[in-house]
Formats: C-alpha cells, structure tokens, sequence
C-alpha cells in the first residue's frame, strides 16, 4: 500500500497554539513527536507499507523536509494552493498512478491519535483486500462513544458483512449533523464516525472521479501531463474548485465499503 499523509491544513480549529505558519500536525501535541510523525511512524510500521508520501502546503515543505524522519524528499506532495481535500488527492493519486496505476493507496490525515496498533493494522489490511477484491472505495470507521457533533457519519448494513472480515457495504455518507440526530446515529447502532481514512486502487478512483467529478478527472489529466513534461501546473491548479471528497465523491459514488 502507498500511504498519503494528509498535513495541508491550517489548524484553525487549534488556535491558538496552532497557526498558519505552524499548524496541530507540526507540532508535538502529544509525547515528544509532532503528529505528523507519529502517523508517518504508525504507517511505516505497517508490513503492507509499500512507501509513505505527505501531501501539504508548497509554504510547509521545508518544514517538512528538515524535521519529519522517514519520508523521502521525493516523497513530499506539494500543492500550489489549498483546494480542499478531493483535489489534494487527485494530485497524490496521479504521483502514485506513475509508480503503478494499479496500486492500492490509503489516504491518511497527519493528526490521528491511534491506539493499538494491532488493531489499526489489520484494519488496513482488511481495507486493501476488499479494494483489490471488490475493486470499492473503502472508509475506515469509528464506533462514536458519544453524539458527537463535530464528525461525520457513516451507515452500514449490518446484514451484509463482507466474507469473515469486519466490513460492511456502506449505505449513506451524513454530514456534520445536529445533536438530535448525533443522537439518533449513535442509539441506531449502524452509524460509525467518518475518520477521513481511505482505501482504494488508484485506477479505480480516478474512475470514480470520472463519473462523479468530471471536472476535476478532466483536469487532472491536464496536469499528469504537465508533470510528465516537468512543466508547471499552477494555472491550472488555481482553477479548480475547492471540495471535499466526502462531498464531490464518497457521497455520490456506489460499491463503498467500511471497516
């Protein structure tokens, strides 16, 4: 699997420790590591890790090089601008296709605090069998231990367990909601919290993306090429529009899975 740090955000939802310049996955909130680090060294201990990548801001790249361990420089996915989560992917999704088009690749946000390991792992690896299986966009869930209001949500179908392992096809993708229906999801015992993790081949995405985000497919291709003739892609890059992947595809799409 090739693993893509997500570390392009600004923190503002912990300023004001955080700040733009230094935002919560660069800064050593829990231990003594950053948590960047400490979710680059949780992939990397993953057996199925084929390779560990960071997508982030072009302003936090130095940063990055001189203080994260364990990722190659080549390995560091700059963006030009932030544009949300979905194009941030795209471009981690094309710098994968030129290693392998069929490659599994798991997106990863850089500010998880994840207990057992063991646990984690064979999630991954369950997540990568059921991409290559069933050729599906999978999700990592976490069962909410309360109504939360702050996550999203994800609804399974409880009757349709994939195989032995612990997945279930995905029914609906629910936003941020308000209490009383945080409340419903969590008493339901069929919704988990969205952890913006995800699992997929590479060529199956960017199908995905054809169908459900036809634009930015489109402008991707435009871009591949210009990377592949070493040429600058900002002009492009600055017309995108900004969007989420929950919202432009895992909302949209079917064949979702969730571990």
């Amino acid at each position: 699997m090739h693993c893509i740090v997500m570390a392009g955000g600004s923190g503002t939802r912990f300023w004001p420790y955080s700040r733009v310049s230094k935002p919560k996955q660069i800064l050593k909130i829990v231990g003594s590591n950053t948590m960047l680090q400490m979710t680059v060294d949780r992939l990397i201990k993953c057996k199925k890790t084929e390779a560990v990548y960071i997508s982030t801001r072009m302003d936090l790249v130095n940063a990055i090089k001189k203080d994260i361990i364990g990722v190659l420089p080549g390995n560091i996915i700059a963006e030009p601008s932030g544009k949300n989560t979905a194009p941030s992917i795209g471009l981690s999704a094309l710098k994968i296709a030129n290693i392998d088009g069929e490659a599994v690749m798991g997106i990863f946000p850089a500010d998880h605090l994840v207990v057992g390991h063991r646990v984690f792992e064979k999630a991954l690896n369950q997540a990568a069998r059921v991409a290559i299986e069933k050729e599906g966009l999978v999700t990592i869930g976490i069962h909410p231990t309360f109504p939360s209001v702050a996550y999203g949500y994800i609804q399974f179908d409880p009757e349709s367990k994939v195989g032995k392992m612990d997945v279930f096809p995905v029914r609906t993708f629910a936003e941020k909601p308000h209490l009383n229906a945080a409340k419903r999801f969590v008493n339901s015992g069929d919704f988990l919290w969205n952890a913006g993790m995800f699992i997929w081949k590479v060529d199956v995405f960017m199908d995905q993306l054809g169908k459900h985000m036809p634009d930015l497919r489109s402008q991707l291709a435009k871009i591949g090429k210009r990377i592949k003739a070493r040429k600058s892609f900002k002009d492009i890059w600055s017309d995108l529009e900004p969007e989420s992947i929950d919202y432009g595809l895992m909302e949209k799409a079917d064949n979702i899975f969730v571990v």
